[in-house]
């Protein structure tokens, strides 16, 4: 094969990110044979087009090893986190952002979650995460004049928590 040009490169960059969306999703065959013939364009011969199908093959590859391993998502607090995963490390205090609220889907690969750290007499830190599939989504924003208010049972244990507002007391 020639030495090839940047653009060539690009396009080859491209061709692959397509082949990879399109191999994921499944693909219709007049969407392979397009994809054969566009691969071929790009490239000086059709050793090209087996190189990206290799490639394309070891992502596959790759992806069917990751999913093997899935996300455990039912711990609400360092100490379940400990319990059910195996290789979990802690520095400092694993429970410093409390759990408010989770929900999830394994079947759907979805996650939401609502986590606060509350600094004592000045508000409360909240953290929003939402993750589908493999793409996680954050925001950080703080809230003063709140704290965490904990509910719990009978037993004492907390069985859910909330943001309420602190009662605010003017010092003059």
């Amino acid at each position: 094969m020639s030495r090839l040009t940047n653009r060539q490169i690009g396009n080859i960059v491209r061709k692959i990110y397509w082949c990879m969306m399109l191999e994921r999703e499944g693909y219709t065959k007049e969407q392979k044979e397009e994809n054969e013939l566009l691969c071929r364009k790009y490239g000086d011969s059709d050793q090209l087009t087996a190189n990206i199908y290799e490639i394309l093959s070891k992502i596959k590859t790759n992806k069917n090893m990751k999913t093997k391993t899935s996300k455990t998502v039912g711990n609400t607090t360092s100490s379940q986190a400990k319990k059910n995963v195996k290789d979990i490390v802690f520095w400092g205090d694993g429970d410093t952002f409390k759990l408010i609220s989770k929900a999830s889907s394994k079947a759907e690969g979805w996650l939401k979650s609502t986590k606060a750290m509350e600094i004592e007499g000045v508000g409360c830190v909240i953290q929003v995460t939402t993750q589908q599939g493999e793409n996680v989504a954050e925001a950080v924003t703080f809230v003063p004049k709140t704290k965490i208010a904990e509910i719990t049972n009978e037993k004492g244990e907390v069985i859910s928590r909330k943001i309420v507002s602190k009662k605010f007391v003017n010092p003059f």
